[in-house]
């Protein structure tokens, strides 16, 4: 009688635990309001992941569109982790401006970037983060940063695209116009944006 109790015990085990991890996903997404793209309760959403790894940007927009307040919440195997991803400006204002010391990014973020982000504002958290987004601000006041983007045009202006159309003038040769302003404008926004003149 044992030998067949035990492996009976086991498939009731086991199904119950199923059918709670089947009705918790459910329960949690009513709960939050975020959608949820058709969670495995085992596997989360590492199959529809794995299904559209070649249209991965795409599916990702597709799935946004599709959600009724444009945020979704992806969930990993076992339970283990989870993310949110939204295309809502007010969410986005949310976590990052609103309540962001409610969002904690921790150690699970900040080591792993580290050497690329250090300890500055993008991988801080609370009185840390405080105290360099105010920092920050004041370095990006529009009058600064107005003052530096002019200091960058008029650099990339007199070294490169003057003495490139005065070259091109004196030779006769022609010039694709889009070409070179496109180029101009996208070195002007790199240096602006990552500095350098």
């Amino acid at each position: 009688m044992d030998g067949t109790l035990a492996p009976l015990l086991l498939l009731l085990s086991l199904l119950a635990l199923l059918l709670y991890l089947r009705r918790r996903p459910a329960a949690a997404s009513r709960r939050n309001n975020n959608h949820c793209p058709h969670p495995n309760p085992v596997l989360g959403n590492a199959l529809p992941f794995l299904r559209n790894r070649h249209r991965f940007l795409d599916w990702a927009t597709d799935l946004l569109a599709a959600a009724p307040t444009s945020t979704i919440e992806v969930r990993g195997a076992l339970g283990l982790g989870s993310g949110v991803a939204t295309a809502n400006p007010a969410v986005v204002d949310h976590f990052l401006r609103a309540s962001f010391p409610n969002y904690v990014k921790g150690a699970r973020f900040a080591v792993p970037f580290e050497d690329l982000l250090g300890r500055g504002l993008f991988a801080a958290d609370g009185r840390l983060w405080a105290l360099q987004r105010k920092l920050a601000s004041y370095s990006f006041s529009s009058r600064s940063l107005r003052r530096f983007s002019a200091r960058v045009l008029r650099a990339h202006l007199h070294r490169r695209l003057v003495p490139l159309l005065d070259a091109a003038a004196g030779s006769g040769e022609a010039v694709d116009l889009q070409d070179v302003l496109g180029r101009f404008g996208f070195d002007n926004i790199c240096n602006v944006a990552f500095g350098g003149v």
